[in-house]
């Protein structure tokens, strides 16, 4: 990407960052017409569209970015994300897998993919994620709620009622 298109990348970034989203796709699209095949546009494009509900053409588009570089954590973070916030958690967990075999610690790829898996009710591999992002993230309190998602899918309860 030459220093031009970064100065624009990150000037469209703004935008969108500041929720001016009518601005920061006319960007993004002036973008791809002049460089395609860049999967940093793919993928902001995607997330924009992800915010404004378009969650097909946000899955293509993260999709698409991914291909293109599929060694980024980051899309592949985000379209695992986008894939289990619009109910395809099998696809969620795929691609939270595949991160997850790059960086085993990858803090919002455990998290969706324990939510893809409790969706899924593979209750005993989703409770193991969770005592390892425990363990990873201790203060989190997200690592917690997942956890005590898993308990109470499974049936466990800690909490007894005095007699």
């Amino acid at each position: 990407m030459s220093e031009t298109t970064k100065i624009t990348v990150a000037t469209a970034l703004a935008l969108h960052r500041e929720g001016q989203l009518d601005q920061a796709e006319a960007q993004y699209r002036q973008l791809w017409a002049k460089s395609p095949g860049q999967p940093e546009i793919l993928h902001l494009m995607g997330l924009l569209h992800h915010q404004r509900g378009r969650n097909s053409q946000a899955l293509s588009l993260l999709t698409k970015a991914v291909s293109l570089q599929p060694t980024s954590n980051v899309y592949q973070s985000n379209l695992a994300s986008v894939a289990l916030n619009t109910g395809h958690h099998d696809l969620a967990a795929h691609h939270a897998a595949l991160l997850l075999k790059r960086d085993p610690g990858h803090l919002a790829g455990l998290q969706t993919m324990i939510s893809s898996l409790l969706h899924l009710q593979r209750l005993k591999p989703a409770h193991d994620l969770a005592q390892r992002l425990i363990r990873l993230a201790p203060k989190s309190s997200r690592s917690h709620f997942l956890l005590a998602q898993t308990l109470s899918a499974l049936g466990v309860s800690y909490w007894k009622m005095p007699p």
